[in-house]
């Protein structure tokens, strides 16, 4: 019987590349288990029209889950769509089950706490270089209406000049990056968070990484710089990064 791909549902941008630090988590679950996908690209305002026709249910709201509707998602080969990251990685753990993604390892829950922090910290400076620098006119128009009263702005361009972003960003930051390096320094022989070993805290961490780089390499170079652990781990996850668009 000839197998279906993987339909994978990313955002759609400027630039053939994938930026969100959310379908990244997938992405490179995807590319290290080595699962043949299709990606579709879409718009952020037709998300939810997307995943209601595809019978998605809505997600449950909670601190790490803002909206009902969200990618990354996924139409399985057997033609079930489903939406949320962990959702998602446990379909292809169960599906794909080697190489494992060692989600008990002890690390996973850590990561994604981590992977919120960094991405609180760093959100102001990098939701205005998304919105200056990589959506699409529909899509800057939508991320503008939902993120603009989260700043307390009437636009994001507000931010151009806003304490918050670069040097505010960088020191709401701080604990983070530091916990960051602590988590990165549990295994010093690396590069991973397990040491020598790839796993979806990995997919957390490179997440957060790739979601600087493709819309804010300045932050993201200043980010590296932090600490030397940050720049191998992003430089052990180069083999499964080289797929980031199409």
């Amino acid at each position: 019987m000839e197998f279906k791909p993987i339909i994978f549902y990313d955002l759609a941008g400027r630039v053939n590349k994938c930026y969100s630090n959310n379908t990244w988590k997938i992405r490179l679950v995807l590319n290290y288990k080595a699962v043949p996908y299709e990606v579709v690209h879409t718009e952020y305002p037709d998300i939810k029209d997307l995943l209601i026709s595809k019978g998605v249910k809505p997600n449950v709201i909670d601190e790490y889950t803002w909206f009902p509707f969200t990618l990354p998602a996924v139409t399985l080969p057997n033609g079930t769509t489903v939406q949320n990251s962990r959702a998602i990685v446990d379909e292809l753990e169960r599906l794909f089950p080697s190489p494992s993604m060692r989600l008990d390892n002890g690390y996973t829950e850590r990561a994604i706490r981590l992977a919120h922090d960094l991405m609180m910290g760093l959100g102001a400076d990098n939701c205005y270089r998304l919105y200056s620098r990589t959506y699409n006119p529909r899509t800057t128009t939508h991320f503008n209406n939902v993120y603009a009263p989260f700043f307390k702005v009437s636009s994001l361009s507000e931010l151009a000049e806003s304490p918050l972003v670069w040097d505010g960003a960088w020191a709401s930051a701080q604990d983070a990056l530091k916990k960051t390096k602590e988590l990165l320094g549990e295994h010093p022989e690396g590069p991973f968070v397990e040491g020598t070993t790839f796993s979806y805290a990995d997919c957390l961490i490179g997440g957060v990484w790739q979601w600087l780089r493709v819309p804010n390499p300045e932050m993201f170079q200043r980010v590296m710089s932090y600490d030397e652990s940050f720049r191998k781990h992003q430089e052990a996850l180069a083999p499964y990064l080289e797929r980031d668009g199409s």
